[in-house]
C-alpha cells in the first residue's frame, strides 16, 4: 500500500503529553482541516487557528457575489463557528514573525507557542501603492467592501490592473453589473495578451464577451498607476508572499514563498507545514491557484495526523499538469477550459455553481 493510500484517522496520544498545533491563517486549506477535525477530533491536542479576520470569502464564488447571484453568507466561511464545532480555539490576530528556536509565532496578541505549525496565510498582490483609490483583490474582504461602496456610486469608474484569469473574471462581472448606459470599467494589462496561461481561444472568448458587456481592454499598459483617472483601481496582479516571511529563518523561494518538500513540509523543519498560495512546491513548482490549494488539503491533513502520531511515513503531493478551469464571464455564463476543450455556455455556469455550492457545504 502506498503512502498516499494509507489513511490515518487520528493519532493515538492517550498516554502522551498534550501537544499544541497552530493553524496559522484561515485559508481554504485550513478550512478543510477544521472540517476534518469536526468529524475526527484529536485527543490530547490543543489546536489553535490564528486568523486576521473571522470570515473567509471563497474566491471561486467572488464573481457571482459581485453579480448579486449570491449573498455573502453563501460564499464565506465563519471561522469562529467552524472552530467551535471542531473543538479548536480561534484567535483573531495578525502574525508578523516566527521564532524557529523557541517555536513561537509572533503576533500582535503576543507570542504563540507551538509543537506543530501549519502555515496557510495566502498571498498579496506583487505591487503595493500608497493611493486611496487602490484596493488589491486579496484579501478578498477588503475588495468586497470596496465593491459594495461602488454599487452605491452611480458615476464612479473602475480600473482593473492585471489580465490574468482573476482580473478578467472580476472585470467582466464589474462591467456587466455597472455598464448600464455608460462604459465605466476598463481592464489594463501590461503584456499584449490576456490569460496567457490558457489557450488563445480562451482569451478570444473573453474579448468577445467584453464587447458584449462594454468592457474596455487596454493591453501593453506600462504607465504608472498615478496616471489613471478612474476613482477605483483594483489590483489583480501576480501574487507575492507576506513580507514578514523574510524576517524568519525559513527557507524561501527567490520570490519569498515558503519552500516546501513533497510532503508540504517546510524545508529543513520537521514540525512546520505550509500550503496554499504562500508556498513554493520545490519538487515541481506550480501556479499559485486555488485549485492547488484545494488539492493540498487532504495531503496536509494526513501528514499533520501522521506527525502527531509519530509516524515517519508521510503522504506525497503530486500536482496535476493540467486541470479544469471554470471562469465566470460576467453573468450566468462561464468559460470551460480543459485541453483540448475551450468553450463558453450557460450550462458551464450551472456546472460551476453546483461545484462551488457543494464545496461550501462539504
Amino acid at each position: 500500500m502506498s503512502t498516499s493510500q494509507r489513511t490515518v484517522l487520528a493519532p493515538n496520544l492517550k498516554n502522551s503529553q498534550t501537544k499544541r498545533l497552530i493553524l496559522l491563517g484561515g485559508g481554504h486549506v485550513h478550512v478543510q482541516v477544521l472540517k476534518h477535525l469536526i468529524k475526527n477530533p484529536l485527543p490530547n491536542i490543543e489546536t489553535v487557528l490564528i486568523s486576521e479576520e473571522p470570515e473567509q470569502l471563497y474566491s471561486g464564488m467572488l464573481p457571482g457575489l459581485m453579480g448579486g447571484f449570491y449573498i455573502a453568507e453563501q460564499c464565506q466561511f465563519d471561522l469562529p463557528e467552524i472552530c467551535a464545532r471542531a473543538g479548536v480555539r480561534f484567535l483573531r490576530a495578525t502574525a508578523n514573525g516566527l521564532d524557529l528556536v523557541d517555536k513561537t509565532v509572533a503576533t500582535n496578541c503576543g507570542p504563540q507557542p507551538y509543537d506543530l505549525l501549519s502555515i496557510n496565510v495566502g498571498s498579496r498582490p506583487a505591487l503595493e501603492v500608497d493611493d486611496p483609490r487602490v484596493t488589491p483583490l486579496k484579501p478578498l474582504h477588503f475588495f468586497y467592501d470596496r465593491w459594495l461602496k461602488i454599487l452605491n456610486e452611480p458615476n464612479s469608474r473602475v480600473a482593473i490592473l492585471g489580465g490574468g484569469a482573476a482580473g478578467v473574471e472580476v472585470a467582466l462581472m464589474a462591467a456587466a453589473r455597472l455598464n448600464v448606459g455608460s462604459k465605466r470599467v476598463t481592464l489594463y494589462e501590461k503584456s499584449n495578451a490576456l490569460m496567457r496561461n490558457l489557450p488563445p481561444r480562451a482569451a478570444q472568448i473573453a474579448r468577445d464577451r467584453a464587447q458584449e458587456v462594454g468592457l474596455k481592454i487596454v493591453t501593453e499598459f506600462v504607465e504608472p498607476i498615478s496616471k489613471l483617472s478612474e476613482e477605483n483601481i483594483f489590483l489583480a496582479l501576480p501574487p507575492q508572499a507576506p513580507v514578514w516571511f523574510r524576517s524568519t529563518l525559513l527557507k524561501l523561494s527567490p520570490a519569498g514563498f515558503v519552500a516546501v518538500d513533497k510532503n508540504l513540509r517546510a524545508l529543513g523543519h520537521e514540525n512546520i507545514f505550509a500550503a496554499g498560495d504562500c508556498i513554493e512546491f520545490t519538487p515541481s513548482p506550480h501556479a499559485h491557484a486555488g485549485v492547488y490549494a484545494v488539492r493540498h488539503a487532504p495531503i496536509l491533513i494526513q501528514n499533520i495526523l501522521r506527525v502527531l502520531a509519530g509516524d515517519q511515513i508521510l503522504c506525497d503531493f503530486h500536482p496535476q499538469s493540467d486541470f479544469l478551469h471554470l471562469l465566470t464571464l460576467g453573468g450566468r455564463k462561464a468559460l470551460l477550459v480543459r485541453r483540448p476543450f475551450v468553450f463558453a455556455s450557460n450550462l458551464n455556469w450551472r456546472f460551476k455553481d453546483f461545484i462551488d455550492r457543494k464545496y461550501m457545504q462539504t
